[in-house]
């Protein structure tokens, strides 16, 4: 093992740029240039199919991030921008997910009329589509 030292106020004043300059190159090392910030995405909202279309939360900025998704049965759609999460949902094949210029998802036309509701797990969004009963 290798000696640890505690330093005073006077060394770290004295190293200060040094100490930046570490945390700065850390910090880039850390985040891809290309990428930028993945997915935070948290909140819930209920929506419909209308069209083929899924209209989603304009907070989400979906369209500014190359979007994936997984499906987990027949009823169950995670995406991200990221793969290992979604790797961790499912063992379904992951596809790429197009989202137009309305923030709208395209799912298929099965779909149709069935009640929606987005999660937004942190670095995952879940779709859950469920069966429309017929409203009076």
């Amino acid at each position: 093992m290798g000696k640890v030292e505690l330093l005073d106020n006077r060394e770290i004043q004295k190293n200060r740029s040094l100490i930046v300059a570490c945390l700065v190159l850390f910090l880039f090392l850390k985040i891809p240039a290309k990428r930028g910030i993945s997915m935070f995405a948290i909140g819930e909202e209920k929506t419909r199919v209308v069209r083929g279309k899924v209209s989603m939360p304009v907070q989400y900025k979906l369209r500014k991030k190359n979007i994936q998704g997984i499906w987990v049965g027949k009823h169950l759609l995670y995406i991200s921008d990221e793969t290992p999460p979604l790797r961790s949902k499912g063992s379904g094949t992951i596809f790429d997910v197009h989202i137009d210029t309305n923030n709208c998802l395209h799912v298929p036309e099965r779909y149709e009329g069935f009640k929606t509701t987005i999660r937004g797990c942190i670095s995952t969004i879940e779709l859950v589509f469920e069966e429309a009963k017929n409203e009076v």
